[in-house]
């Protein structure tokens, strides 16, 4: 199975529909218990804001 990635922390509940879409998908196609190899990277929204507001 390949490691994906995921970028979150615009908000968390958003992050956490893109981890349950991934998963629920790896263990409809794989069966069993399975579940997707993730790597999760969260960034700092306010970080994103100023710079927005700063162009």
């Amino acid at each position: 199975m390949k490691t994906i990635g995921i970028i979150g922390g615009m908000s968390p509940e958003s992050t956490v529909l893109y981890y349950q879409a991934v998963n629920r998908e790896t263990n409809r196609r794989l069966g069993g218990n399975r579940s997707a190899d993730i790597v999760m990277h969260s960034v700092d929204f306010e970080e994103i804001v100023r710079l927005q507001k700063s162009g």
